[in-house]
């Protein structure tokens, strides 16, 4: 199977949002990080994990946090179907407001059709994204993920993104999960 990566912008959003971004969590990552691969504890009981359920999170809601006809969309297609998308908001006084570092672009999402996770098309809306980020002189690429979204700290840990925070209180809501950001500086 065969991905194709395409730019497009804030009017496709509607169909951005229709690819799910949930997934079942069973295991964390191991903290703090050492060196080689990254080690992961088991979660027990093991549940379901939607941002976009959270409030203030879908895609719809996006326009109310930061001006998404100034942000970057990427989708992955595999055989003329959606199957994937990336956003980065990289208007710098949006990325410092939603917790990011101007002038490094802020990754505000990822998200691949459960059918089609596991078949690199995460990694190419990421290596897209990074290129897109070059092509517009952007130094780097700051995202938040945590520990419980295994797939993605190894997703960012294999592409070269350092882990430059961690902050087990960053969600008071889900005491669980602890917050980690991963930073890639480009050049």
């Amino acid at each position: 199977m065969s991905v194709e990566i395409r730019r497009e912008d804030h009017r496709s959003l509607s169909a951005y949002a229709a690819i799910s971004i949930a997934f079942d969590v069973r295991e964390a990552l191991q903290l703090p990080v050492g060196e080689g691969p990254l080690r992961c504890r088991s979660v027990s009981p093991t549940y379901r994990k939607d941002y976009d359920a959270m409030p203030g999170n879908h895609p719809r809601d996006w326009p109310t946090r930061f001006a998404v006809e100034r942000a970057e969309f990427m989708a992955a297609y595999s055989d003329g179907e959606r199957v994937g998308g990336a956003v980065a908001v990289v208007d710098p006084s949006d990325v410092v407001r939603l917790g990011g570092e101007s002038p490094l672009a802020l990754l505000w999402d990822l998200r691949v059709a459960p059918q089609a996770r596991g078949r690199g098309n995460g990694r190419a809306l990421l290596a897209a994204m990074e290129e897109r980020m070059h092509e517009i002189g952007v130094p780097g690429i700051l995202v938040e993920t945590q520990d419980v979204n295994v797939a993605a700290c190894g997703l960012y840990a294999s592409a070269g993104y350092a882990i430059t925070s961690v902050d087990a209180r960053a969600y008071p809501e889900l005491p669980g999960e602890t917050q980690i950001i991963w930073t890639k500086r480009f050049g």
